[in-house]
């Protein structure tokens, strides 16, 4: 499939974004799992980035349980604990996101993950104690590649080292040819 991006801003007033680009043709790119995505990028100078990637099957999240916890008389504090099952013939990676639609959208948790310790077994992750009673918040489980979790995590050591002197220097680790991110 062969489609162009073309700049085209849009606003998503719902969710106080902007999209700067979309494809020309809609809906041109079917996904399917376990198949190799290829992409190429000449932007107007004639600079050439490439990548490659896998679309990943969704994991289901088994269940939610949602815990509240009293601090004193007056105040109480929810986290969100989120139960699924990793699948045992596979290494497989995760992103876990929970928003809170309450504050402006902000992220309270943004991890990632390898099943190495917890391989095919039922895994649980929480949102830690960042939720108060009532508010909305949504939870999104993403089973990432390997390149991808490999970006997220050299991305964090090097933000982590920035400004350090004591830290060692990191690099960000792409699978972007011509370019950097993933």
């Amino acid at each position: 499939v062969v489609d162009t991006l073309v700049y085209n801003p849009i606003p998503d007033l719902q969710h106080l974004k902007w999209y700067n680009y979309q494809l020309r043709k809609k809906d041109t790119v079917p996904l399917t799992v376990g198949t190799t995505y290829f992409l190429k990028v000449i932007d107007s100078t004639g600079r050439v980035a490439t990548a490659q990637t896998v679309w990943q099957d969704s994991i289901k999240i088994d269940s939610v349980k949602e815990v509240i916890i009293q601090l004193n008389t007056l105040k109480k504090d929810t986290l969100m604990r989120v139960f699924f099952k990793d699948p045992a013939a596979t290494q497989d990676f995760y992103r876990f996101v929970a928003i809170n639609h309450t504050k402006n959208d902000s992220v309270r948790v943004d991890n990632y993950l390898s099943d190495n310790l917890l391989n095919g077994q039922v895994i649980s992750l929480s949102t830690g104690r960042h939720f108060q009673y009532g508010d909305t918040c949504d939870i999104t489980l993403y089973h990432i590649d390997a390149d991808y979790y490999t970006f997220l995590s050299t991305s964090e050591q090097a933000d982590n080292a920035n400004g350090n002197p004591f830290a060692s220097p990191a690099t960000i680790i792409s699978n972007i040819k011509g370019g950097t991110g993933i």
